[in-house]
């Protein structure tokens, strides 16, 4: 199975304390019936996190901002670009703005078995087989169990294969990159 869906399928959803907003991408079990969930998150000042305890929780930064994750229990933890950050849901946090808007990329699952990695494809890479949720940064093109398709930059992909998905650069002069959840 191979579906592709536009990130924007989704309107953002203002947080209770109206400091930022969530476009949820996903939102499902995962092949070990965990229940998982996928977001984009947008704010422009310091803001508190939620806390959901018994989540374990993956963040990634989509742009270049610089921002960082100050934790109750004081640990502190910068947000690098496209780098995955993996942390408790119940810890209380705040995320730090230093400069720009931060775009994250949020995993919640209750499973610490669910993995978030940002793989990066020169010419042609594979995934497989199982059940993948992905957001492409570059445009690829995907076959899967016979279905060849073009998918733009910031589009999100569900495949669900028993074989392996076939992802191919379809931009000459760069690494195609994908985030992937696997689930």
């Amino acid at each position: 199975m191979l579906d592709v869906y536009s990130i924007h399928k989704a309107a953002p959803v203002r947080w209770k304390n109206g400091l930022g907003k969530t476009r949820l991408l996903f939102s499902g079990n995962s092949s070990q019936s965990t229940s998982v969930r996928v977001s984009l998150a947008f704010f422009n000042k310091t803001v508190e996190f939620s806390q959901f305890p018994g989540i374990h929780r993956t963040s990634i930064l989509l742009n270049h901002s610089d921002i960082q994750l100050d934790f109750e229990d004081g640990e502190s933890a910068k947000l690098n670009y496209l780098t995955p950050f993996r942390y408790k849901g119940d810890r209380a946090l705040l995320g730090n703005v230093i400069s720009g808007e931060p775009n994250i990329f949020n995993v919640m699952s209750e499973s610490e078995a669910i993995r978030t990695d940002v793989i990066t494809i020169e010419n042609v890479g594979s995934l497989g087989p199982g059940k993948f949720v992905c957001m492409t940064l570059n445009d690829i093109e995907v076959n899967c169990d016979g279905e060849l398709k073009q998918v733009t930059a910031g589009n999100m992909l569900m495949i669900e294969t028993n074989q392996t998905a076939e992802i191919r650069s379809i931009e000459d002069s760069k690494k195609s990159r994908l985030i992937v959840v696997t689930i």
